[in-house]
């Protein structure tokens, strides 16, 4: 997920520019980066991965109406980017391509990066990632979409790398206009991530005041009703990701892993001892036609059960 930085940045205070970054970039190749074989399976539009949290009913979250036209939207489009980025010069800049209310300066983001700024197009962005070898690749693959979808000519995205503490050096004082972070899910409900997404909450490292996401998350904890609470939560999370406060790519899903347990027998679950409950588990090694039917299978019961509800 790209985190922006917001306080006192002009630019990524404008949504048409922020939805600018959000179509320009290629999801699937930056999965490619992690999972050359299937890549897709780890792009993820929203922030909440799907097959992890589930109603009563057995409906996944992301499955919500406002999420699942999220999940089905295509990020991917350059032209759509352009067209953002149009928008977000017409309403940022004067004819003369002059950024209001940027005057020429040096902009001092020590001891991560220090550059000049004309105030005039094309816009400069810091992307900042820390010094491992395949963050290096991948910001570089990121510098090359966004310069290509929006032009050269609208945007120019410089390169940084941390070497030390990244929080204490990048993120806490805001050291960055750009960067990509991941978050984890500890426990089977959205306000897992969510509430740590609030204005005030601490993974709101762009430091944006969203108070309509406020409510929306307030209201769904004080929600003891699942299907209500999990249509509040799924508003708000419709609410950043739309206006592009965050930029989700990829999920960092478990790798390729040898196991004796047979698919879809354990509980609808990922955290505690209870998702071991059911599970069956096979003397081989199943084969990934066998693996395929299993899925067919357990997809076709699911329905029905569904319809029988």
């Amino acid at each position: 997920m790209m985190n922006l930085a917001m306080t006192i940045r002009i630019i990524a205070n404008n949504e048409n520019f922020r939805k600018a970054l959000q179509y320009a970039i290629d999801r699937e190749s930056i999965a490619y980066l992690r999972d050359s074989v299937t890549p897709s399976r780890l792009v993820r539009n929203t922030i909440t991965a799907e097959d992890m949290i589930y109603d009563e009913s057995g409906d996944d979250y992301t499955d919500y109406s406002e999420l699942a036209a999220i999940k089905s939207t295509n990020y991917s489009d350059a032209v759509k980017a352009k067209e953002y980025m149009e928008k977000a010069v017409s309403e940022l800049c004067d004819a003369d391509g002059n950024i209001k209310g940027v005057s020429p300066t040096t902009v001092d983001m020590l001891p991560i990066a220090s550059f000049d700024v004309d105030g005039k197009l094309p816009v400069t962005l810091l992307y900042v990632g820390t010094d491992d070898e395949d963050e290096i690749v991948m910001a570089q693959l990121l510098e090359s979409m966004i310069e290509e979808a929006l032009g050269k000519d609208y945007i120019d995205v410089q390169l940084a790398f941390s070497t030390s503490s990244f929080y204490s050096t990048v993120a806490d004082p805001l050291n960055y206009d750009v960067y990509y972070d991941s978050l984890s899910v500890t426990y089977a409900d959205p306000g897992c991530i969510l509430s740590r997404m609030t204005t005030d909450g601490a993974e709101n490292v762009g430091k944006y005041a969203v108070p309509d996401y406020d409510d929306l998350v307030n209201q769904a904890l004080d929600c003891s009703d699942i299907k209500q609470r999990y249509n509040l939560f799924a508003q708000a999370e419709a609410y950043l990701v739309n206006g592009a406060y965050v930029i989700p790519m990829i999920s960092s899903l478990r790798g390729y892993y040898m196991t004796r347990s047979i698919p879809h027998t354990e509980a609808l679950t990922l955290y505690g001892n209870t998702r071991y409950k059911g599970m069956k588990v096979c003397s081989d090694p199943l084969t990934s036609m066998q693996v395929a039917t299993i899925k067919a299978d357990y997809e076709t019961k699911l329905a029905a059960a569904r319809k029988g509800q």
